[in-house]
């Protein structure tokens, strides 16, 4: 069977990088960010705006996918891929993430998802360094938190782990979601469909050799943000110790502790699950939260007054 491979997580959590060396294959081929060919944010994601980066040639194949819809893309990526067995889309959007995986089932291809994942300091470190750092922790919380929301199976990857040995811990990637590996597959610059890539990392497209994980992080400025940041809340600590379970590498059943903690934090604030569901309300999303909100209720209060009694 066909497989399309779902890869998100936050934004500068190797992502890209994931999804340009799952995809170096004869029978692979990377989208990039799909979700921005069809909703573009800027002007930038529209795609006669890229000529610089794209040919013509490439260019009439995505406004072709783009006008056979949202719905069917990856069937008609693959009608128009004839030999590839495998798509990997990096788009981290999670309105994306579950409408594809709605509009997959009964399809003739697998999905699978795959959640890319950094520490709260690497994460904070990254934006520090761009002068991103506002939001940091509230991007890296609710990002993890609506993933969960959304996605009832899935599997980790940790950037340290992807970085410090990408040989080792690619191999481990694809024998667990069951696609090829060769030795040089890392290389990702060598890739056919590297040209299609669409948004993600520009500077990553571009590069030709590996920045390894420990010429990633200067230590001062580590240490000055580690001084910046708190990450005492126990959020932090139960979203790792889920992402950790799930790491790609470990072997064996979900412990059952785990699974019980993630249906628990899964159902995050209520403020938070309205507005996601809202903004996917176009689909009717929203009248089955309000039953599902009313029926979890409607327990709580009969378990409350067995206990009262």
């Amino acid at each position: 069977m066909k497989k399309v491979i779902l890869i998100s997580g936050t934004n500068r959590s190797g992502s890209s990088l994931l999804d340009l060396m799952i995809s170096n294959s004869e029978f692979g081929f990377s989208t990039g960010e799909l979700y921005y060919l069809f909703r573009p944010r800027k002007s930038f994601y529209i795609m006669k705006n890229r000529a610089d980066m794209y040919d013509s040639k490439i260019i009439n194949f995505w406004n072709d996918i783009k006008n056979g819809g949202e719905k069917n893309v990856y069937n008609n990526l693959f009608h128009s891929l004839k030999n590839v067995e495998f798509i990997v889309d990096s788009s981290k959007n999670p309105i994306w993430i579950r409408n594809q995986i709605k509009y997959g089932k009964n399809k003739s291809y697998e999905l699978i998802p795959i959640i890319t994942y950094k520490t709260p300091l690497e994460f904070a470190y990254s934006l520090f360094k761009r002068n991103q750092s506002k939001y940091w922790k509230r991007q890296w919380i609710n990002q993890h938190l609506i993933l969960f929301y959304i996605l009832e199976n899935f599997i980790t990857v940790k950037y340290s782990m992807l970085a410090i040995n990408p040989p080792n811990h690619l191999e481990l990637i694809c024998k667990k979601i069951g696609i090829d590996y060769f030795k040089g597959k890392e290389d990702y610059w060598n890739s056919n469909s590297i040209k299609y890539f669409l948004f993600g990392s520009d500077t990553l497209r571009k590069s030709m050799k590996h920045v390894y994980y420990d010429n990633q992080y200067d230590k001062s400025y580590l240490d000055f943000v580690k001084n910046k940041i708190n990450t005492t809340d126990k959020i932090f600590d139960d979203i790792l110790e889920i992402l950790d379970a799930y790491e790609v590498g470990l072997k064996g059943e979900i412990d059952s502790l785990i699974l019980k903690k993630k249906e628990k934090i899964r159902n995050f604030n209520i403020l938070n699950q309205l507005k996601f569901e809202l903004e996917t309300s176009k689909y009717g999303e929203i009248n089955n939260f309000i039953d599902n909100f009313k029926n979890n209720a409607d327990r709580l209060l009969r378990k409350i007054n067995n206990t009262d009694k």
